[in-house]
């Protein structure tokens, strides 16, 4: 119902005078009712008619409201009911007229009941943020939700937790009600939308300054700041990944500051500069003003960006070390499925698949005169803290109710290790020892944390050992509770807890967890590369999540086994102050097999910001600054476990488990054009695999154009072209998988010098997989393309997109054979044609409809009855179907297909298809007119896509095989060849090669690199570089296992360049053993060898050879035992290049042969005169042409070398000047037999002890230990 009221004729409407009937003046009607906190209504009537309405709560009038009809129909106003009504009780409101009398509301009744405890209100709407604040009257220490709608649509959320002390003041009330919602990007489009904000479900009042636009429209260009001098601040790192800086206002230091990031003129996003930041303590006071704000991926959009930092309170915007206010920030991958709109943070805690456990059950201790638990802690000059310390091990005891001492002896014995305390420590000390069982070790100086916890370890009497902060101070009871779990089951190593760091007092700081755990994590620390380093689990308050599996966890709490402890041998004195109980948990992992368990059930504060900037120093000399000997600390870690690190990291975001990262894998798709507009057919499949991989793995999917190089931190790489050259790739993740998938032009992939680089290989066709198998003896998984029966649905069908038949694609300007066979006397009325490049076409513009957004296609399959597929050879050559096959098949149309093998292989003969111009008319007539029969072949194809080949059934393949590179060995082989076109000259390749080969055979993905190729973006994913050291010097990288094999040349490399590999081996026993002296075991001894594969006996070998046979290059110089040969007169024939001016002319036999040829040349007859470099002979290096002429069944004569009768005994004669020489192969030539048991034996020698894949056995040993599972 609707109040209809009379208007009074006078013009103080406050009066009562006499009305005047509807017919015969102005009137009103007047619609209200409630929404929300507002009274909303509308006025319609005689245009110009005004009336006072008058608001009131039972009794008690609220306000007076003015409305008035202009012309053009009715006209809404509204009323905000005061605040104090929002109190959780029930107001009657009801609106009267002047002259008393009650304005019905829409539903007809008088009076409305209003009742809501949810106060709020909007402050600012400007530059893409909203700003406000609310809170529940009822639960006013709870968090409101703010919810952003468009019309019905939720489009944003945001918790109501940011700090507004104005807010608290206001209203008596604690806790954070203030909140930054940012509207997203896509609302930027200049259409109308109808914007409304909600509080745990109450509207929100709009109304004011900060009414919410209807309209939005993106900025022009970067908003510059505006000045405030209250602010003070810099921005000191952004990237793509992230912006880190610190603010505060220097009027209230004691009050945090809300930053936006400002992208492009917007807000994207909103964070507190509340972390703590020792270098700002004495600039802020407190120091907890430091902010870093993760940059969502959807701001990807492969393009600059202009990037400003501003105090969401004032708008001042933070500069650059530069001065520099507005940053410009390449963003080189785009964001092609919308994710994370609106950004949303990751759930806290691990996947699913990580369960939490229970806690265990605690059974009362039986009395006995050692103690359970030795508690350790360290002290330098800490008496305050340390003296709340051991107050609150006092308070809360053990946690079985026996209190610290039970019986005849204490449960629980404290040793606190003083390091030459200059305050009141020890008598602080001394005056708990009555209520605890606590003893002190004094120490003459500052020693490290790993040497005084190791000395108090082995003083210790008890079962377990709890090494514990002096800045920590105990909320709960925890002793019991953390040794139980080491005493219920023997798999837990250590077990930490929940530690929550205190914040500057008052209730504008958020509570902080700052220890959860420990994870791992991708940074690049200052002139380091980027490696998984670890880091703590950090979150504002959250409720614990019980307790879990985690990597590691932190010594400022930390419960472990003595036994264990002492077996690992305590804590590693590499390190100073810093990752010792990390390198410790992985120790334990890795050594023992113990798991880490982290209790969030049980917490304590721990006042870090306290004691971590007081200065330390290792006795008896001064301690390195506090940033050195971090960043020894970093090294030291990574160089232990920095491969390993990144293998479980990257194995646990693929498969699940224990949650060694938090963020989810990035997976980045190279295509044509990483656009909204683009046409090609790459950028359509990419993205249907993309969403299926993201809807059931939650990873991170983002796209590149196909030229782009930089991958922000990809994980995963899928290239959908054979075109992109990998070598330029950079900044992908350590462990960067590089995926192929090769729907079309097999043969082109296969000749792509980057396809030795792809670590997966996936094929849309099974004659790919045994084309590329057969050519490469590798695996390439089966991906064919797939459907996505969402998008693709018969209830896409439109009325104004029926067609009979149907045919899209673009013209290239290549012929379209299967659309050239259509018959068009007969069957072109019916053709409908969709694509780009057909308008104008001569023959086909006539029958284009025009070309079709991606939605729109599956709206055209819908309505087609038949759909031609025309697939192109490189597509069909390879049996490989198009997406329009199982797209169209999907939303309910018949496919004919030319692609005849391919319709064999993925639908078992099922799909028509045909190879001639009459099958596929024959084809269109059957099927256009009988639609019984195409309706039942059509149920059957679209159940054979919905079982067989939709993307969800294509996911786990690519999950799979992704798993298995996470699990294998990558190695690359590093050579000196200057770069691959030289590569066959160059013994150093087919040495690679055969180690390559052997390396495989035990399980290994290998790749070897020219060096041009050292250091391309590719080297990311290798476990392991093997450095065949020979002319040129290689820089071992921080993130992998780096092992040389020095093969040659020994006078070229020191001591420093030994030092920094992991392992060497050295193709010498005697030098080994002289390298070890200085290196230890990091060195031994590993000879050259051969192929048997290669080298092997002839069973057609070269004929007409002469006597004797030399194979090498001069480099320039002289070769002593060939000017040996050919000074006493022996027919010697040599292989080799560079012997111009060296040689009489018509010496050389041939310059070079190839190495798979070169076994029929050693096995012909001649005897093999072999020589070293005079280092090498001197130092025992044996040159592999030994192995290999020795494989082949050749005889050999040499000259001296180290260590060469060790090896092959007398087999191989060593001769010395031409008369030496003439004589020992007369000797030879004159007895045949005896020469050939002599071959024999070398041969056998060699194929029982000198193969690559002995050599690879103990390569793979070393590679086994340095890359152990954690």
């Amino acid at each position: 119902m609707t109040g209809v009221i009379d208007i009074l004729a006078e013009d103080d409407l406050g009066s009562p005078v006499r009305a005047v009937g509807r017919t015969a003046g102005p009137w009103l009607n007047v619609r209200w009712g409630l929404d929300g906190a507002c009274v909303t209504g509308t006025v319609a009537g005689t245009p110009g008619t005004r009336v006072i309405l008058t608001i009131h709560d039972g009794q008690t009038p609220l306000g007076r409201l003015r409305v008035a009809t202009p012309e053009g129909g009715p006209t809404p106003w509204q009323f905000i009911l005061p605040m104090p009504l929002v109190d959780g009780h029930d107001h009657a409101i009801h609106i009267r007229l002047p002259d008393g009398r009650p304005v019905p509301d829409r539903d007809g009744a008088v009076v409305s009941t209003f009742r809501q405890t949810v106060r709020s209100t909007i402050d600012t709407c400007e530059d893409g943020v909203i700003t406000g604040w609310a809170y529940d009257v009822a639960r006013p220490g709870e968090t409101v939700e703010i919810a952003l709608h468009d019309g019905d649509d939720l489009i944003a959320t945001a918790p109501a937790a940011l700090a507004r002390p104005d807010v608290n003041t206001h209203f008596g009330i604690a806790g954070h009600h203030g909140f930054a919602i940012v509207l997203p990007r896509r609302l930027f489009d200049g259409r109308e939308h109808a914007l409304r904000l909600t509080a745990d479900g109450t509207t929100v009042p709009n109304v004011g300054h900060a009414v919410l636009p209807t309209r939005l429209s993106p900025p022009h260009a970067a908003v510059t700041g505006r000045t405030a001098p209250a602010l003070m601040g810099r921005v000191e790192a952004v990237d793509c990944h992230r912006v880190r800086g610190w603010a505060a206002n220097p009027r209230e230091p004691d009050r945090p500051v809300e930053i936006g990031i400002v992208v492009d003129g917007l807000v994207a996003m909103v964070v507190t500069a509340d972390a703590y930041r020792s270098d700002l303590v004495a600039t802020t006071g407190s120091g907890f003003h430091g902010f870093t704000a993760s940059l969502p991926a959807r701001l990807m959009n492969g393009a600059m960006r202009e990037i400003e930092v501003r105090c969401i309170a004032d708008g001042t915007s933070l500069p650059r070390g530069d001065g520099a206010k507005v940053m410009r920030v390449d963003f080189p991958l785009v964001d092609l499925l919308d994710q994370a709109e609106p950004f949303r943070l990751q759930a806290d805690g691990p996947p699913l698949d990580c369960p939490a456990r229970v806690a265990p059950a605690i059974r009362p201790w039986r009395k006995r005169r050692r103690p359970r638990v030795s508690m350790i802690v360290l002290n330098r000059d800490g008496a305050a803290w340390l003296a709340d310390l051991l107050a609150s091990i006092v308070a809360t005891g053990p946690g079985n109710g026996e209190g610290q001492r039970n019986g005849e002896g204490e449960a629980v014995e404290v040793i606190v290790v003083d390091h030459a305390s200059n305050d009141e420590s020890r008598l602080v000390a001394a005056g708990f020892a009555g209520a605890l069982a606590l003893s002190v070790i004094a120490r003459d100086a500052n020693h490290s944390f790993a040497a005084s916890n190791n000395l108090a370890a082995k003083q210790a009497r008890g079962d377990f050992l709890f090494f514990v902060n002096n800045d920590i101070t105990f909320l709960e009871p925890c002793v019991r509770r953390l040794a139980a779990w080491l005493e219920t089951d023997a798999a837990i190593g250590a077990v930490g807890m929940r530690l929550w760091e205190p914040r500057p007092a008052g209730d504008r700081w958020r509570p902080q967890v700052h220890h959860d755990g420990i994870h791992v994590a991708v940074a690049q620390a200052d002139g380091e590369p980027p490696l998984y380093r670890p880091v703590e689990v950090s979150r504002e308050a959250v409720p614990a999540v019980g307790a879990r599996d985690v990597p590691a966890v932190t010594a400022a709490a930390m419960m472990v086994r003595r036994a264990d402890f002492l077996a690992l041998g305590g804590f590693d004195e590499g390190y100073v102050y810093g990752q010792e109980d990390v390198d410790l948990c992985l120790r334990l992992r890795a050594e023992l097999g113990r798991i880490i368990v982290c209790d969030s059930g049980l917490s304590a504060m721990h006042r870090r910001a306290a004691t971590r900037d007081i200065a330390r120093q290792h006795a008896p000399e001064p301690m390195m600054p506090v940033l050195a000997a971090q960043a020894a600390n970093r090294r030291l870690l990574a160089s232990r476990f920095a491969p390993r690190l990144r293998r479980a990291a990257l194995e646990s975001i693929i498969s699940g488990g224990l949650p060694w990262r938090q963020e989810p894998l990035r997976v980045v798709f190279m295509v044509t054009e990483a656009s909204d507009a683009a046409i090609a057919g790459d950028v359509f499949t990419a993205r249907e695999l993309g969403e299926a991989l993201r809807a059931s793995f939650g990873w991170d999917i983002l796209f590149a154009d196909y030229r782009t190089q930089a991958l922000a931190r990809a994980d995963v790489v899928v290239v959908m072209r054979h075109d992109v050259d990998l070598r330029g790739l950079s900044g992908g993740n350590p462990g960067l998988i590089i995926v192929a998938w090769i729907r079309n032009r097999v043969d082109e992939w296969l000749a792509s010098p980057s396809f030795p680089a792809y670590h997966v290989l996936l094929a849309s066709s099974r004659k790919a997989c045994r084309t590329i198998a057969s050519q490469t003896g590798r695996e390439a998984f089966l991906l064919p393309i797939a459907a996505n029966a969402t998008r693709f649905h018969p209830n896409q069908k439109s009325p104004d997109r029926c067609h009979a038949i149907v045919f899209t694609g673009n013209n290239w300007g290549a012929p379209r054979s299967a659309l050239d066979q259509i018959d068009l006397g007969r069957f072109g009325a019916a053709l409908a044609l969709f694509g780009h490049g057909w308008k104008g076409h001569p023959r086909w513009g006539a029958y284009w409809q025009g070309a079709l957004a991606y939605d729109e296609v599956a709206q055209v399959y819908a309505g087609a009855r038949l759909v031609i597929d025309d697939g192109h050879p490189v597509t069909r050559d390879w049996a490989s179907l198009n997406s329009r096959v199982f797209d169209a098949l999907a939303a309910g149309a018949l496919v004919i297909t030319n692609c005849v093998e391919g319709a064999a292989e993925m639908f078992d003969g099922l799909l028509p298809s045909f190879a001639t111009r009459r099958e596929l008319n024959d084809l269109i007539a059957r099927y256009l007119y009988d639609e019984d029969e195409r309706l039942g072949l059509v149920a059957r194809l679209r159940a054979h896509v919905m079982r067989a080949h939709r993307y969800e059934h294509r996911v786990p393949v690519l999950r799979g095989a992704l798993a298995g590179v996470a699990r294998r060995y990558r190695v690359a082989i590093k050579i000196a060849v200057p770069d691959g076109a030289q590569r066959e000259r160059w013994g150093d390749w087919h040495f690679a090669k055969g180690l390559s080969k052997a390396l495989e055979r035990c399980g290994c993905q290998v790749r070897i690199d020219c060096l041009t190729d050292w250091s391309t973006g590719v080297a990311a994913g290798d476990d392991v570089n093997i450095v065949l050291r020979g002319l040129s010097r290689f820089q071992p990288a921080p993130g992998a296992v780096n092992l040389m094999w020095l093969i040659s040349h020994p006078d070229r490399v020191d001591d420093d360049e030994l030092a920094a590999f992991d392992h060497v081996f050295v193709a010498s026993s005697s030098y080994a053993e002289k390298l070890a002296t200085r290196h230890g075991d990091r060195v031994s001894a590993l000879l050259q060898c051969t192929d048997p594969e290669v080298f092997r006996p002839a069973l057609a070998p070269v004929a007409d050879l002469p006597e004797a046979l030399f194979v090498g290059n001069s480099r320039g110089v002289e070769r002593p035992m060939l000017r040996d040969a050919l000074a006493a007169g022996i027919n010697c024939a040599v292989i080799g290049d560079g012997w111009e001016g060296v040689l009489p002319a018509g010496r050389v036999l041939t310059p070079h042969v190839p190495n798979r040829a070169l076994f029929r040349y050693y096995g012909a007859g001649s005897i093999v005169i072999a020589d070293h470099w005079p280092d090498m002979a001197r130092e025992g290096f044996i040159a592999n042409r030994l192995f290999d002429a020795a494989a082949c069944g050749a005889t050999i004569v040499s000259d001296a070398v180290v260590g060469l009768e060790a090896v092959f005994g007398d087999v191989i004669p060593v001769c010395s000047g031409p008369g030496h020489l003439a004589a020992t192969i007369a000797a030879l030539r004159a007895d045949p037999e005896a020469r050939q048991a002599r071959t024999e034996q070398l041969r056998e020698t060699i194929r029982n002890e000198h193969s690559f894949d002995r050599r690879a056995r103990r390569i793979m040993d070393v590679i086994r230990d340095r890359l152990a599972p954690l």
